[in-house]
């Protein structure tokens, strides 16, 4: 096994390969979401079909409001108030309508996309580090 840091990490995905990280449940693999050629290599080790669709993980509010476009303030207030929870807590999950924002592999052959602000130190750190949401799959065949 090979462990790298932070940076290297950041690289990984900035280059349009996949990352295995730790999330909150399990061990996920991730990649850069605007880099159609990484996510195919998700799919790849996963063997999963592209029309499942796949969750964006972000660190904050502020990475996840490009795929939150089209939201009634009501609606953005109720999915912060969800994330914005103790570290005890799980993270809620939700999904969002499409907008130009996702990229259309994202979400497989579903109308929505999975979006969650994550409340994992690491992952937080990652997503941080990238300077966006990253994908966010389980590292589990499929």
């Amino acid at each position: 096994m090979n462990c790298v840091t932070l940076n290297q990490s950041v690289n990984v995905l900035k280059s349009g390969d996949v990352l295995a990280y730790p999330t909150e449940a399990v061990w996920g693999l991730g990649c850069d979401p605007y880099q159609e050629n990484a996510f195919a290599k998700i799919l790849t080790l996963k063997q999963r079909p592209i029309e499942k669709g796949v969750i964006l993980v972000a660190a904050s509010m502020a990475q996840a409001a490009p795929f939150l476009q089209g939201l009634s303030v009501e609606q953005i207030q109720q999915m912060q108030d969800s994330w914005q929870i103790t570290a005890q807590q799980r993270a809620t999950t939700w999904l969002v309508p499409l907008n130009p924002a996702v990229p259309t592999w994202i979400s497989g052959q579903h109308d929505r996309v999975a979006i969650r602000v994550t409340n994992h130190p690491l992952v937080q750190q990652l997503c941080h580090a990238f300077g966006g949401a990253i994908v966010s799959n389980s590292a589990n065949p499929a």
